[in-house]
């Protein structure tokens, strides 16, 4: 743990959550029944991405802030299991920390109800010096489950420091983001896609069409949006990619946007091209949505590649 990381991820951990089930999402002012209930290992979609990548044999350290009891140290030995460098996993005085809620229909889709805690109190002139001290890594991940003044000011750190850039917008920003030239590849879901370009979040999309305004609006390289049941769609200004999505049983599709952006990193880093990388995630998310939960789900590298031999051999 000692040594430089290749990945660097700024985000958040947490410390569980609770998930409820449901036979279906309830719409406004609708009270329905759980039939079940549960507090699971799951963290927060920085440190799952960090995890994911050292899953597969990549050198990632994870920056962020937990709290000072005994339910943050619990999470931090998940990340400790993984081999993920916590050199810089600074810590908050808060004694309460919260947990997220999920919950999840007979399908396995979810709504995600996430508090913001100590995650909020992250400041660049924090994370600035551990950003620094890892300084040789090539890549760097954030989103905006941190202050996205925290993870925006640390991407352009990041970028001006000699790395690849990626930007998960999610949750969805409730700021202006501004001119993110400085950001490589930004990895938004459908909705977050949406969000992030002013479109009503139930209109049908045009994935090139929203691609294209994104790269427009805020100048970043290139665009990849996650469309779940859809599959992705990637568009870099010139070529554009559209894969489906892998057939498979889903069982819990919590942590799959974190299961993509952490296996198509890591794909990328070891030199898989843009569309090579987005299908290397595609299976690894499909393989992560046919199990339960998020840490619990997300596979190691030998587990994908016998996926992988196995759909393409049928």
């Amino acid at each position: 743990m000692g040594s430089s990381p290749d990945i660097v991820v700024l985000g958040h951990h947490g410390c569980g959550t609770s998930i409820v089930r449901v036979h279906h999402i309830p719409v406004a002012g609708e009270t329905i029944t759980a039939w079940d209930s549960q507090h699971v290992k799951d963290g927060g979609k920085g440190s799952h991405q960090a995890i994911v990548i050292s899953r597969l044999g990549g050198n990632s350290a994870f920056i962020g802030k937990i709290g000072s009891d005994e339910m943050s140290e619990a999470s931090r030995e998940w990340l400790v299991e993984d081999k993920v460098n916590i050199r810089h996993l600074l810590r908050s005085d808060l004694k309460m920390p919260k947990a997220g809620l999920i919950m999840m229909d007979d399908n396995g889709v979810n709504t995600i109800v996430s508090s913001k805690g100590v995650r909020n109190t992250l400041t660049f002139e924090e994370v600035r010096p551990c950003i620094e001290d890892f300084k040789s890594a090539k890549m760097f991940i954030t989103g905006f489950e941190i202050p996205e003044k925290t993870a925006l000011a640390s991407a352009k750190l990041a970028k001006e420091l000699g790395m690849f850039v990626i930007l998960n917008p999610a949750p969805a920003p409730e700021e202006p983001m501004g001119v993110l030239d400085y950001v490589d590849v930004i990895i938004p879901n459908e909705t977050e896609a949406k969000s992030i370009v002013g479109i009503d979040l139930h209109a049908e999309i045009d994935p090139i069409e929203v691609a294209k305004k994104i790269r427009e609006m805020y100048k970043v390289g290139v665009v990849i949006i996650t469309m779940g049941g859809s599959g992705v769609f990637g568009y870099d200004g010139r070529d554009s990619w559209s894969l489906p999505p892998v057939p498979v049983d889903v069982v819990n599709t919590t942590g799959a946007g974190d299961a993509f952006i952490g296996s198509f990193s890591w794909a990328l880093f070891n030199g898989k091209s843009i569309p090579e990388a987005m299908q290397w995630g595609n299976y690894y998310a499909a393989l992560s949505v046919t199990r339960a939960g998020t840490i619990t789900s997300f596979p190691y590298l030998d587990e994908v590649e016998a996926f992988i031999k196995e759909r393409k051999q049928g």
